[in-house]
């Protein structure tokens, strides 16, 4: 069954509504702009709910809870992003697969979000804070996210992948668990505090302000740049790999907050470092370690695609590719070289092995 859907729809449940795709994950509320058809199939694994898109468009989910099995797809025909709003009752989980052709964002309104399954869009955002403007996330930034009134977690526990952009976390404590994978071609943004803003595409870098502002990264998140930033404290235990370290790791914190390498933190890339910073991990820039040292950087770009009969395949998009040119950092190494790090913010001393629920009451980070 498909059902064409434009303007808006009456809410859709569990009970009597499967011509219109409710699925297993419950059926959204068509809000203005929008226009989509929807399908929702059987698989060997659970059910199959897709979302043609004709225009950037805004679903809202009364309760989205994707089991394990189930599949949601955003196909693209047009429009740039669909922006997923989740109602404030239940926790809300995605353990299924999510897939979209195009920018996709799920925006938690007060209430806790887990993702557990796998998402894979061109340009991915996760947040459990509310959209200020959802025209200004449609139109690539900048736009703003605001936490509700009560305490709410951000999990990530599954792979994460944005195959054409960003992937964009948010949330007054973010987790991110040691099974998590983070990639991206653009970057990998994370950002904890009450406000978190989002500049424009490629053109600054997330600010937080408020809240309880904890960041715990435990996994793998691997992209051209790495951006983590919160209020109050970041704590490292994974791998940041910004281009195996070629490309840029930022950590921030707030006024009197703390950044904590822990001892199997990896950080690959040319780090550089705002707050209170404590390093017992290892801290790895393009002269250190292996590192190659020189590479030939190439861009590819990938038109957009149409069947005979007209309709978009894909989108346009660019590919970037650097190729190794020497497998050595020999020549490069100094006997003494401390990480090419930069710490600012300096008035207090370094932090020694701070518990991250210790952290109360920091700032927005000073530029």
């Amino acid at each position: 069954m498909k059902a064409q859907i434009s303007g808006m729809l009456l809410l859709l449940t569990h009970v009597g509504q499967a011509d219109l795709c409710p699925g297993s994950a419950g059926g959204p509320e068509l809000l203005t702009p929008g226009s989509a058809s929807c399908s929702s199939t059987l698989t060997a694994t659970g059910t199959r709910t897709t979302f043609t898109v004709f225009a950037d468009t805004i679903l809202r989910w009364p309760w989205l809870e994707l089991p394990g099995g189930d599949e949601l797809i955003f196909d693209f025909d047009g429009g740039n992003a669909v922006a997923n709003l989740l109602g404030p009752g239940k926790t809300h989980r995605i353990d299924g697969k999510v897939s979209a052709n195009g920018k996709v964002g799920f925006f938690s309104e007060g209430r806790g979000f887990e993702v557990n399954g796998n998402i894979n869009a061109s340009d991915v955002t996760l947040s459990t804070h509310a959209l200020t403007n959802v025209a200004d996330f449609h139109g690539g930034g900048p736009y703003q996210m605001l936490a509700g009134t009560s305490f709410q977690t951000m999990s990530i526990k599954g792979k994460v992948e944005a195959t054409n952009g960003d992937v964009i976390v948010a949330g007054d404590f973010v987790r991110v668990s040691g099974e998590a994978q983070l990639r991206a071609s653009g970057a990998v943004r994370i950002g904890a505090g009450h406000e978190v803003n989002v500049g424009s595409a490629g053109n600054s870098r997330l600010e937080t302000n408020g809240g309880f502002g904890i960041l715990l990264h435990l996994g793998d998140s691997r992209a051209s740049s790495l951006e983590l930033v919160a209020t109050n404290q970041i704590s490292n235990a994974g791998r940041l790999d910004a281009a195996g370290g070629f490309g840029k790791v930022f950590l921030e914190v707030g006024t009197g907050g703390s950044i904590l390498n822990e001892g199997t933190g990896v950080i690959l890339g040319q780090t550089m470092v705002t707050g209170n910073f404590d390093s017992d991990g290892v801290i790895l820039g393009l002269d250190e370690g292996d590192a190659l040292a020189v590479v030939n950087s190439s861009v590819i770009d990938i038109p957009a695609l149409k069947n005979p009969s007209g309709r978009r395949v894909s989108k346009a998009r660019k590919i970037e590719t650097n190729a190794a040119m020497t497998g050595s950092a020999d020549a490069l190494r100094k006997p003494v070289k401390k990480p090419s790090t930069i710490v600012r913010n300096e008035r207090k001393p370094r932090l020694r092995r701070q518990s991250f629920f210790g952290m109360r009451g920091g700032q927005k980070p000073e530029r």
